[in-house]
């Protein structure tokens, strides 16, 4: 994919609170907020917008 991007990709994820309830919940790895680190880390033309409340 990045291979393919022309500038940069941001993604933005609002009410990033339900990723948490997603992983509880076990229908998403538990490792899943690692992964998106990895991508931000292993590029430079991809990048995460969070919104949302953390209580």
């Amino acid at each position: 994919m990045e291979a393919k991007l022309d500038g940069v990709l941001i993604i933005a994820l609002d009410e990033f609170e339900k990723i948490e309830d997603l992983i509880e919940a076990k229908k998403i790895p538990i490792d899943f907020m690692g992964f998106l680190r990895g991508l931000v880390q292993m590029s430079s033309k991809v990048g995460f917008a969070f919104a949302g409340l953390h209580t």
